[in-house]
């Protein structure tokens, strides 16, 4: 039951950002006017693709029973780590901006390809910078980025927010 609990509430807080983003995509499309030629195709596709990330954490609630029984569905691939990063980067992007925060990407030129599930690293990836927006003041800066070590590719996202108080860093991944 504390599982199940602790996974609601992660996916809870992984359906607010989503959210978020279409409601101001949409809030862009209603002032853009009803003229279709004035219509951007920009924030449909955000949307579009806001939408089927949250489709996927509505299924991830529905996969509860396969964590509890410790059995988590992961579908790996290999992925483009430039073109994760610009994923999670856009689907931020509209929010960044209506809190006044510059987001920035730095990508090494000759990234190799990861091996791992689309869906989960994005959802990493979004919360890392969704935190970022929310603890970083106005005016701020937050610089994704992602660079590969010997066999590794290492992803960052930092701030210039608050951080994370030294009492919680202990729990930081629990």
């Amino acid at each position: 039951t504390e599982l199940r609990d602790q996974v609601l509430g992660v996916v809870a807080h992984d359906l607010r950002s989503p959210l978020s983003t279409i409601l101001m995509q949409t809030s862009i499309l209603k002032r853009q006017g009803p003229e279709p030629e004035r219509r951007s195709q920009k924030p449909m596709d955000v949307i579009r693709r806001t939408a089927e990330r949250m489709n996927r954490l509505i299924q991830d609630l529905l996969d509860v029973a396969l964590v509890e029984a410790g059995q988590m569905i992961i579908e790996p691939e290999r992925l483009s780590a430039g073109e994760l990063v610009l994923e999670a980067v856009d689907m931020q992007r509209p929010l960044a901006s209506s809190s006044s925060l510059e987001l920035r990407v730095d990508l090494q030129s000759d990234l190799p390809a990861v091996w791992g599930d689309r869906d989960r690293l994005l959802q990493v990836l979004e919360n890392l910078i969704g935190n970022a927006i929310k603890f970083t003041n106005a005016g701020g800066r937050i610089t994704v980025s992602a660079a590969s070590r010997d066999y590794e590719v290492i992803f960052r996202v930092e701030d210039t927010g608050s951080g994370i108080a030294s009492e919680n860093l202990p729990r930081v991944f629990d």
